[in-house]
């Protein structure tokens, strides 16, 4: 069965879970294996579900939840000037791997000091990337977005960082769109849009600064934007409309600013105006073109790199031009003509418009870098390539050519080779073979959670992340253990039986441990349901199949199992060990296109309730899933819950955005009927919801973080203390006391928070660990303050500074201190004269103080 299987997924260019499940050794993910098909899938899954409302366009989505979110008033953070903040669980995985990484940048004067441009997990900084471990930074906690695309840093001004925003260009996907293009002024503390989305389009995918006059500034947006200019360092920009293409990588010689050459999707141009005029540049280029990256070689003016790939994004080959890329040459490639070995090279496998890179190395401008599924080095322009990079040589062995799959952007900062990929960031130097170290990745919190669970008295959590496997953690683990290979599922912990774990991998997988998540033997579950599994989202195999992240629940003793498919619900009475039986169990009473939130009752007694949500209908069972009625909320569910002491409380929380969308809903029947009472619930589409047993209060996951309700829903606040503006897809509540509240992000990893002391603070515990000294002078009526502070532990620092309605003004500071105390100054600046607040958060516990400034 096993190896049918494979020959299935090789033929549909796709991964079976028990491929993934099973680590994959080398052999099995070759060149055959297409990571972004299932990139464009679950891109596609995101896509819909947060285009499911009125709304269709995600950059004004974006920009309308970011609004919301940031005008909410949030004076409860005041009301006692001390509260809890959100604590960041573990980190990255092993320290070997984080989320996925765009681009890096470093300050040239300072090169152990870097950016990291995330996927979905904003910006990062380390200011020594030679230490051990690596502490990074979050510089994007306020950042419209946390989709990113490129970086760039000027090189005559440190402190001046630019951010490209959005991710996925390539061609056949559905782009997730960013918010333009920022810049910040102070190291990337706080940052200014200098386009929107209107100027610089969805994406943007490289942005290039010009080293002799640095107010000259090029980005490629990937985009019917187009390639963009600024001459007076972002404050305008134009789009250089004689470019015809959507360039997706830009290349110079830092000695020859005027000429640019620059490819797109099946293209490649060249101008020698500085962009005025543009000219195609395709001879000697032969084959089927599909994406290009360019580069040029630093010590020579003239000598240009294309790595091309075909339009399945398979290796076309390797290109050189001698003549300042007027004229290319095939050097190596899938070309039978071609001397030797050289004509079977395939670095890209079939990833090359997902995953395509090239870079040369400074002082040798024949020994050049290409980058897709692997990392591969010619020392010789391109004729003979060693491969320096080895994804899975062996799990968690780790020796020294390991580097995750899946590279996006290699590049050199001095004499060191970075590559950014879906596993975070490796470094190498000279000889570059077996000399990678990914240990920089630790503390890097950018792993993109499905869903976590944890269990009971709240001692470790579990869950599933994009390309990133299923991960466990302790609490108080610095670090995740990885527990399953491949794409990570939700993840699911009995609260009865702590040694009950299940997860998933995308689309009709499921698997079960009994040893707390820390390992998942055997088969998955679905596999014998041939009614309900399903090898891939083309459908090619049997089934009914399901989302691609499916949607299911357990009951607490593990033994009823409510699985989510495309159409009807699946139960299992035995844990998922025998048939899953389909309800409704006509064909043509489904539930609708797809069940995309699933729950069963958690409480101690009537474990026949469950409900589930397809569409705008949520549905509910009261004989353990046997028979089922609908009731439409009139918007598209993908969160239920219920109140585990009291089943007719149910709560539910949609996607989507419009001008009259609902978000919030509430039971008091058990599902039969649902109102909306909330009166301030912010215009945001929502992933998940929890409620608290013993007092009632309510949490929801949003697209732009966490809010919460003390009144059973009716008014809202934000529980952002700590928390960027990421897209939270799960909350559970657990602890003793039901007083822990666990978050996990698609991109910024896990959180959780103190829930109890958010109706009242032990002052005491607060100043023991962190304190603020008076701000001097108070009232300020001069240009500068002194802020005087004191930690217990070391940790990162924030200072904060809010307008009275507890609305984020600045960051003032954001920096790893030592334990002990510590003074930073503050300048007003253009700040308006009125009441303020400092707030200083530092692990786990904030403090804030009022001050005046006249």
């Amino acid at each position: 069965m096993t190896n049918l299987k494979r020959f299935f997924v090789l033929a549909t260019i796709l991964l079976t879970s028990d491929l993934l499940a099973q680590g994959i050794q080398p052999s099995e993910r070759n060149e055959d294996f297409d990571d972004g098909a299932l990139q464009r899938a679950r891109n596609a899954y995101f896509y819909d579900i947060r285009t499911s409302g009125e709304e269709k366009d995600l950059t004004v989505i974006n920009q309308k939840e970011y609004d919301a979110m940031m005008s909410m008033e949030n004076r409860n953070s005041f009301k006692s000037l001390s509260n809890p903040a959100w604590i960041q669980i573990a980190g990255s995985q092993e320290n070997h791997n984080s989320g996925r990484i765009r681009d890096i940048v470093a300050d040239p004067a300072n090169p152990n000091t870097v950016y990291v441009a995330t996927g979905s997990g904003g910006v990062w900084k380390c200011q020594d990337i030679t230490s051990k471990p690596t502490k990074w930074i979050d510089l994007s906690e306020r950042l419209p977005t946390l989709l990113c695309g490129a970086m760039a840093l000027d090189p005559k001004n440190p402190n001046i960082l630019f951010l490209g925003t959005g991710e996925s260009p390539n061609d056949g996907y559905k782009y997730m769109p960013g918010a333009g293009i920022f810049r910040s002024t102070d190291a990337g503390n706080n940052w200014t849009s200098v386009a929107p989305t209107t100027k610089a389009g969805g994406v943007c995918t490289q942005i290039l600064i010009d080293s002799i006059d640095s107010k000259v500034i090029y980005v490629a947006t990937a985009s019917s934007s187009g390639l963009l200019k600024s001459t007076d360092g972002g404050d305008t920009w134009r789009k250089l409309t004689k470019l015809t293409i959507s360039p997706t990588s830009i290349a110079y010689n830092a000695k020859n600013p005027l000429t640019l050459i620059v490819s797109g999707y099946g293209n490649i141009y060249r101008s020698v105006d500085s962009g005025a005029t543009w000219t195609k540049t395709m001879t000697g280029i032969t084959g089927s073109v599909g994406a290009v990256s360019v580069a040029n070689a630093p010590g020579n003016a003239n000598l240009f790199y294309a790595t091309v790939s075909t339009g399945n994004g398979v290796f076309n080959g390797l290109f050189m031009s001698n003549d300042g890329g007027v004229n290319w040459k095939k050097m190596s490639g899938y070309d039978a003509t071609l001397p030797g070995s050289n004509k079977n090279i395939n670095p890209l496998a079939r990833q090359g418009d997902w995953c395509n890179s090239i870079t040369v190395r400074p002082s040798n401008p024949k020994q050049i870098f290409v980058a897709g599924l692997d990392t591969y080095m010619s020392n010789d322009s391109g004729v003979t390539w060693t491969q320096i990079t080895d994804w899975n040589p062996g799990m968690h062995t780790y020796p020294g050519n390991y580097v995750h799959a899946d590279h996006h952007r290699i590049l050199f900062i001095g004499n060191t080779l970075y590559d950014c990929g879906d596993g975070g960031l490796a470094k190498a130097s000279a000889p570059f073979i077996n000399a990678w170290s990914t240990d920089c990745n630790h503390g890097l919190s950018t792993l993109q959670f499905v869903g976590v669970a944890t269990d009971k008295n709240f001692t470790f959590v579990t869950g599933g992340c994009q390309d990133n496997s299923t991960n466990r953690a302790s609490i108080n683990d610095t670090t995740f253990t990885q527990t399953r290979g491949g794409d990570g599922g939700r993840g699911w912990v009995s609260s009865n039986d702590p040694s009950i774990v299940y997860t998933t991998y995308v689309r009709t997988t499921f698997y079960q441990s009994t040893d707390s998540g820390k390992s998942f033997p055997g088969a998955n579950l679905i596999e014998q349901n041939t009614a309900l599994y399903r090898i891939d989202e083309s459908g090619f195999g049997n089934g009914e199949g399901s989302p691609f992240y499916p949607a299911y629940d357990v009951s607490r003793d593990g033994e009823i199992v409510a699985f989510g498919g495309n159409s009807h619900m699946w139960i299992s009475t035995t844990g998922g060990s025998d048939e899953f039986t389909a309800v409704p169990p006509s064909a043509s009473t489904k539930m609708g296109t797809y069940v995309n939130a699933v729950h069963v009752f958690q409480g101690e007694d009537a474990t026949n309730y469950m409900w589930s949500a397809a569409g705008n209908n949520v549905w509910r069972s009261v004989d353990q899933g046997n028979t089922w009625v609908s009731k439409s909320v009139g918007e598209a569910v993908y969160g239920i819950t219920s109140n585990p002491k009291n089943r007719n409380e149910v709560y539910a929380v949609s996607q989507g955005v419009g001008a009259t969308q609902k978000h919030f809903f509430k039971s008091s029947d058990g599902g039969a009927t649902f109102t909306s009472p909330a009166t301030n619930f912010p215009n945001i589409g929502c992933w998940s919801v929890a409620v608290n047993p013993n007092d009632g209060m309510l949490f929801v996951g949003t697209d732009k973080g966490v809010v919460y309700s003390f009144d059973g829903g009716v008014t809202w606040n934000p529980l952002m203390n700590g928390m960027p503006l990421a897209e939270v897809l799960s909350l559970t509540l657990r602890g003793v006391n039901n007083d822990k509240l666990l978050a996990g992000t698609y991109g910024r990893g896990v959180f959780w928070i103190d829930i109890g002391a958010l109706k009242g603070v032990d002052q005491g515990n607060v100043i023991s660990e962190l304190a603020l000294d008076p701000v001097f002078p108070n009232p300020l009526s001069s240009q500068a303050a002194s802020i005087g502070f004191s930690i217990k532990n070391s940790g990162v620092v924030t200072l904060k500074l809010h307008d009275v309605l507890g609305r984020e003004v600045k960051i003032l500071e954001k920096s790893y201190f030592d334990q002990g105390k510590h003074s930073v100054s503050f300048e007003k600046n253009n700040l308006p004269t009125g009441t303020y607040y400092i707030m200083l958060t530092s692990n786990g516990h904030s403090v804030s103080q009022k001050f005046v400034i006249e």
